[in-house]
């Protein structure tokens, strides 16, 4: 996970415990075919982006998410946090 960009969790001002966040971020990614870099669909955290993906990161669209929403490899997927 994306330790640098987390959230620590604990008790919110209402008393409720509250879930770790991770920010999550558009990117694009260079591709060799058209010789630019192309927007990607997916957001994902900056560790994924810097060190998985090597892409390059659009800080101005930058969303705290549940870390519950991000799958394995730091892609945020809203549907993750509903899984079975």
């Amino acid at each position: 996970m994306d330790t640098a960009n987390r959230a620590t969790t604990g008790p919110s001002p209402e008393g409720r415990i509250s879930m770790a966040k991770s920010t999550v971020f558009n990117f694009a990614k260079y591709d060799p075919k058209t010789g630019s870099n192309e927007q990607m669909p997916r957001m994902a955290t900056r560790d994924a982006i810097e060190n998985h993906i090597y892409g390059r990161i659009d800080e101005s669209s930058a969303k705290e998410v549940d870390e519950s929403e991000l799958d394995g490899n730091g892609f945020y997927n809203p549907r993750a946090a509903n899984r079975d």
